[in-house]
């Protein structure tokens, strides 16, 4: 229970971050844009687990608080994290291709 109501804050946090980013990059050019599109796409995309882990360590959670508020090891915490920043490496990096 507790777990389902901070994923529903982090999603509430995560609209009003994504919208003072978008009020933020209105005045850059189309190609900055895109790549913010780009990288809102590659974060969807990613299995929920490494979302979540990823997103929890953006919220300045520690690894320590990641394995505590998903019910994992540390090891699976920081397994997660690198595959989602590999991920989203990997396809921000087809995009530029």
């Amino acid at each position: 229970m507790a777990r389902h109501t901070l994923i529903d804050e982090l999603r509430k946090q995560k609209n009003h971050q994504h919208e003072a980013i978008e009020q933020l990059a209105a005045p850059y050019n189309q190609a900055e844009d895109s790549l913010l599109n780009q990288f809102n796409l590659a974060l969807q995309q990613l299995p929920f687990e490494q979302k979540e882990a990823f997103v929890l360590q953006q919220e300045s959670f520690s690894l320590q608080q990641i394995a505590d508020i998903t019910h994992t090891e540390i090891e699976t915490v920081k397994s997660r994290l690198r595959y989602a920043k590999n991920s989203l490496s990997q396809q921000l990096e087809s995009y530029h291709d």
